[in-house]
């Protein structure tokens, strides 16, 4: 999860949030990373990826799968 200062946004439009998605897309189609569920508010964002070959230098481990389908469903159902 990334959150802005004081829930603040982090994005300054939409066309800001399409270069981030742009850039996600490019780190997911080099497979650098899989994406499981994501979505993009105007103060934060939630991504619950798989780290790919090179790694990432911090994360929050999700090593148990019942834990994984609480996390696509709590992000899933933000949108609701």
């Amino acid at each position: 999860m990334v959150r802005g200062i004081d829930k603040t946004n982090i994005f300054r439009d939409n066309e800001d949030k399409a270069r981030f998605l742009e850039r996600l897309g490019l780190t997911v189609s080099e497979g650098k990373c899989t994406v499981y569920a994501w979505v993009l508010m105007d103060n934060h964002v939630h991504i619950l990826f798989k780290s790919g070959k090179q790694g990432i230098s911090a994360v929050i481990l999700c090593d148990q799968d019942n834990y994984l389908l609480a996390l696509i469903r709590y992000i899933h159902l933000i949108i609701i």
